[in-house]
């Protein structure tokens, strides 16, 4: 991936990011999304609901915060000097742990139910977008936030 795209997409998650700063957000980006996809999956695999509201609920720490759980421990047993310390979320990616933790509180609602079926859909699906955000810095929760403001502005 160029380093240009890198740039682009970390701006559209709402940082302020030049191409001599983007290795700053770099990690961090990856982490929240990666620690969401191991939580939805795992809670899939093993058919918990328990696992699915601890996913819905880390997102919305993070949502509300701006750190997500798995940012904060990995700045707790960081080794000084290797990452810098990333500025709290900005709202599109706000917006996009938000949106994380509806759909898996969704998710962990129809395990809880017995609509297994239907939760599976809802965490894989999940769990796909945020691997695709881990993956490529590509946040469909943030684009979305970005149209809506967009579309509000315009409208």
């Amino acid at each position: 991936m160029r380093a240009g795209d890198v740039v682009r997409r970390l701006k559209r998650q709402g940082y302020p990011c030049a191409l001599d700063v983007a290795p700053i957000y770099a990690p961090w980006v990856r982490l929240a999304p990666a620690a969401d996809a191991a939580w939805l999956v795992a809670g899939i695999l093993l058919g918990s609901p328990v696992m699915l509201w601890a996913a819905a609920g880390s997102s919305l720490s993070g949502a509300i915060t701006g750190l997500h759980p798995a940012e904060r421990l990995a700045l707790a047993i960081r080794r000084p000097g290797r990452f810098r310390r990333p500025p709290p979320s900005p709202r599109p990616r706000r917006f996009a742990m938000a949106l994380d933790a509806t759909l898996a509180a969704a998710a962990a609602l129809c395990f809880s139910v017995g609509a297994r079926p239907t939760g599976t859909v809802i965490g894989l699906l999940l769990a796909a977008a945020c691997v695709l955000t881990a993956a490529s810095y590509h946040c469909l929760g943030s684009a979305l936030y970005g149209r809506l403001v967009r579309r509000r502005r315009d409208g």
